[in-house]
């Protein structure tokens, strides 16, 4: 399962992902999950947030998910693992360095093959830990420029830019 893909080039990137599992003999069943109901789906379905991120500031959806109970996998390219480790020392993630990917294979491997024995240990830390202070605020995180190239930037200021007309009607309709 995964929320809405991003375009990779002219093709859309839940297309790559498909085409890579299939020449791999991969069976993936996909599906976007509304915010509102992930907490439920959480609860009933196995669910994992896979976020393998090359050049990403912060990325709230891994601080979300794993501080919900669900299991991520997390590049060590996301502002969130150095941020997880020192606010939350210990807290069981699988961290992949996208330089490296086959070196967090092992663990990506367990944490499939054990999913509940591993969830059980996201939610027995997190009701026993207590955050540690970190020295940045998340302002500061989001105020600090990206690493991502120029198209990009300008890729994504388009899409909000058509969101933000979107929601203008909606509320001055």
């Amino acid at each position: 399962m995964w929320g809405p893909a991003v375009k990779l080039g002219n093709v859309d990137s839940s297309v790559v992902l498909m085409e890579h599992a299939t020449n791999r003999n991969l069976h993936i069943h996909s599906e976007i999950i509304p915010p509102a109901e992930f907490l439920s789906r959480l609860d009933r379905d196995p669910v994992v947030i896979c976020l393998p991120s090359r050049k990403d500031t912060f990325n709230l959806v891994a601080l979300e998910a794993l501080l919900s109970g669900c299991p991520a996998i997390v590049s060590t390219k996301c502002g969130a693992c150095d941020f997880l480790d020192e606010v939350y020392p210990g807290l069981p993630y699988v961290k992949i360095d996208p330089n490296n990917i086959l070196g967090s294979y092992d663990s990506v491997v367990d944490l499939l093959e054990n999913y509940s024995e591993r969830k059980i240990e996201l939610i027995r830390y997190l009701t026993k830990v207590t955050p540690k202070n970190w020295g940045s605020s998340l302002a500061e995180v989001y105020g600090q420029s990206s690493t991502s190239d120029a198209q990009a930037v300008d890729a994504l200021a388009s899409s909000f830019g058509e969101y933000r007309k979107a929601i203008n009607n909606f509320f001055h309709a």
